[in-house]
């Protein structure tokens, strides 16, 4: 009985992880804010604290937050630049 339990559990978290994967991968678009992309990464670290499966989703939110710091560090820069 708790043999089939465990299994169960692990066959769950199989099912929540490409779930949640997959949410997280066609959930991205431009506007979806920091803010809501870093509530999401604390989310997914705390997943990873019980089983890195969650790593490929916690990477991709680490890649999104810094391509959109980037993206703004450029804007700031063009602006300056057009201001003089």
């Amino acid at each position: 009985m708790i043999r089939a339990l465990i299994q169960s559990g692990r066959e769950l978290i199989g099912i929540c992880r490409i779930t949640i994967h997959k949410l997280v991968l066609s959930m991205l678009p431009r506007n979806i804010t920091i803010e809501r992309l870093q509530e999401a990464r604390i989310k997914v670290a705390q997943l990873v604290l019980i089983d890195r499966v969650y790593l490929p989703i916690f990477e991709r939110l680490e890649n999104e937050i810094a391509t959109r710091h980037h993206e703004d560090d450029l804007v700031a820069r063009a602006t300056a630049i057009v201001n003089g």
